[in-house]
């Protein structure tokens, strides 16, 4: 079915009142069916319709036109269900790893996976490591031991899940007393996204 087509059903369905079944490719859950009431059309690739499927009551949604294909009724394909749970897409500190390598892509930065978690550090002249990462991602727990190192106190310990340190913010005044920015999450993808803007950001030359 063409673009104009599916506008043209969506239309029709809207002066009917009519209850439309279509398979969505876009959403939380790309390829399920959904039962949708068609309102309005908002401009050439947005429909506005209420969300029927398991819904205990129609919830009004925004949905692309390119996305959706208008099915039969008993069209087989998995129904959208609204009570299932988003699986976080990083879950470990290995995929966490495996995520900040592929964002930051070519990179002069070191980066090490241990015990601490997740670290990008400088390389030396010789060929080895600085012994303290620029840009650390850790579970909580494990990052207030390394920040109390630094002299933080309990009150600048991060209390999300999930830590990035990362940048050292420079003293203005030239008095040597360097502060580091402390960031937790709860979800580790919004970690993940931190420390590869700060990597990105504080890239070694």
């Amino acid at each position: 079915m063409t673009q104009d087509e599916k506008v043209a059903s969506l239309k029709k369905a809207i002066s009917a009142g009519e209850l439309l079944t279509v398979v969505y490719s876009g959403g939380s859950q790309p390829g399920a069916k959904r039962d949708i009431s068609p309102v309005r059309i908002e401009d050439k690739d947005v429909v506005i319709a209420r969300e029927i499927t398991g819904e205990p009551t129609p919830v009004i949604k925004h949905f692309s036109i390119s996305k959706l294909e208008i099915v039969p009724k008993g069209f087989n394909a998995a129904a959208y269900d609204p009570h299932k749970k988003l699986t976080e897409p990083i879950q470990t500190l290995t995929d966490a790893y495996e995520a900040i390598k592929k964002g930051l892509g070519e990179t002069p930065w070191a980066l090490v996976l241990n015990e601490k978690g997740v670290g990008a550090y400088k390389k030396l002249a010789d060929g080895k490591l600085e012994p303290i990462a620029d840009v650390l991602l850790s579970p909580a727990t494990q990052h207030n031991l390394v920040i109390s190192m630094t002299g933080a106190t309990e009150e600048d310990v991060p209390t999300g899940e999930w830590a990035v340190r990362g940048p050292i913010v420079k003293d203005p005044w030239g008095e040597g007393l360097d502060d580091v920015d402390e960031r937790s999450y709860k979800k580790l993808s919004k970690a993940v996204d931190r420390f590869i803007k700060v990597a990105k950001t504080e890239m070694p030359s």
